[in-house]
């Protein structure tokens, strides 16, 4: 059984190759399956937001096989935010871990920016995603009773 949640932030303006649709999944272990599932999601909205290749950004809460850590890619943009290579299904695959969080921290010379100090709260807050919703719902339901 997979576990994890995928979907597309809503674009603010119309979708351009300047301001291309994002797909973000949260999953608790990063496998080949996954992937598959992420290239098919994005196909999907290639298709859909007259082919643009949309960005995808996957949060994994718990762990990533060896298959894939293997294929992880520095950036630019942040340490702690390793590529997969993405070629023909989206822009760019970007990917958060609590490993690569666990190694950008271990640089004690580096001062965190506040995209790093984002990205350290996130696979803690995606992990929590169903019990947030569940407290959340139960909050809704004591106001208005």
């Amino acid at each position: 059984m997979e576990r994890g949640q995928m979907f597309c932030m809503p674009p603010i303006q119309p979708c351009s190759a300047d301001l291309p649709p994002v797909v973000v999944g949260v999953q608790e272990v990063l496998n080949t399956s996954y992937i598959h599932r992420l290239q098919q999601y994005c196909s999907h909205i290639y298709y859909k937001h007259t082919n643009i290749d949309p960005m995808a950004l996957t949060i994994c809460v718990k762990a990533v096989t060896g298959e894939i850590a293997n294929g992880f890619e520095k950036t630019t943009v942040e340490s702690f935010l390793p590529v997969l290579p993405s070629k023909y299904w989206a822009e760019k695959h970007y990917i958060i871990t609590p490993t690569t969080i666990q190694q950008d921290l271990a640089d004690k010379n580096k001062t965190l920016s506040p995209f790093n100090r984002i990205g350290i709260c996130v696979p803690h807050v995606a992990s929590n995603m169903k019990t947030l919703k569940q407290a959340s719902l139960t909050s809704m339901l004591s106001v208005s009773e």
